[in-house]
Order: C-alpha cells, then sequence, then structure tokens
C-alpha cells in the first residue's frame, strides 16, 4: 500500500511539474508550485511509511510488523526533529548516520513542511516552483540514502 501510495503521489507531482513549466503566466505556475508542495508533504508521509514498512518487514515477525504499520500510520507531519527520532527508535547508529549525512536532505523536507503549514493555514508561503522542485528532489534522495544506507 505504502508504495503504490508514493509512486502515485510521485506521478500526480511529475505530471504537475511538466505542466508548471510549460505555462507561460508566472501567477498560475506560483499557484501550481503551491500544490505541488501540498502533494510533495504527501510523498514525504508516504515515503516515511513505507521506509518503515520496508525496514520492519525484513526485520520482525508479524506481528511486530503490523504494530508498526498501526503505528505509523498516524505518523504525520514529518520533520528534521521526528524522522530523525523515528530513526532512532530503529537503530541509533543509523540515526546519527542520517543525521550527519542526510542534513541537507532533512532541512529540504522541514521547507516543504513548513511552506505546506503557511498554505493548508490559508497564508501564502512565496514557494515558487524551482524552490519546490529542490527540495522535493532533495526529499526523494533522502529516501533513497536511507533504503541504500538499511540494505548494505
Amino acid at each position: 500500500m505504502s508504495y503504490r501510495a508514493r509512486l502515485n503521489i510521485e506521478q500526480r507531482i511529475a505530471r504537475l511539474i511538466a505542466h508548471a513549466k510549460a505555462l507561460d503566466d508566472d501567477e498560475t505556475k506560483a499557484e501550481v508550485a503551491k500544490y505541488v508542495c501540498i502533494l510533495a508533504s504527501g510523498y514525504v508521509e508516504a515515503a516515511c511509511r513505507e521506509f518503515m514498512d520496508a525496514y520492519t518487514a525484513t526485520r520482525a515477525a508479524p506481528e511486530i510488523l503490523r504494530y508498526v504499520k498501526g503505528k505509523m500510520e498516524r505518523f504525520n507531519n514529518p520533520n528534521k526533529e521526528r524522522i530523525l527520532g523515528l530513526l532512532n527508535s530503529l537503530d541509533p547508529v543509523l540515526a546519527g548516520r542520517a543525521a550527519v549525512e542526510m542534513d541537507d536532505e532533512l532541512d529540504a523536507i522541514g521547507s516543504i513542511m513548513g511552506h505546506r503549514h503557511q498554505l493548508v493555514h490559508g497564508r501564502n508561503s512565496g514557494i515558487s516552483l524551482v524552490q519546490v522542485m529542490d527540495y522535493y528532489q532533495r526529499a526523494r534522495t533522502l529516501f533513497s540514502k536511507l533504503r541504500k544506507l538499511v540494505s548494505s
């Protein structure tokens, strides 16, 4: 389920970015960037769930996996501290490595969530398409690095 959710969001973001790049109207492009930011925050939540599912599936009994999946359904608003806390609960060494090796990517997630918070409360975050594309790419890089780190 998490893999499909993440993939669906990735596809939606890719389509929106492609459409936005083709626009001549900067105001419309800025509005699309806001929506991409909201979707990028959904991507981060889905990727966190997928990572935890994959990590737990290879290391724990089915009962523990079911427990983790239940807990992760309520894991919202990830930011640098919450993600590092999650990793620390799995493996303090993993969390330490992520904090050092993936600091820039973790900061990008904080930026996505900060802009999302502004937007969902009706404020203008001022995020541009270029910024959200950068943050989103760094978020994708984070989860790719995490998957590689735990599989090595």
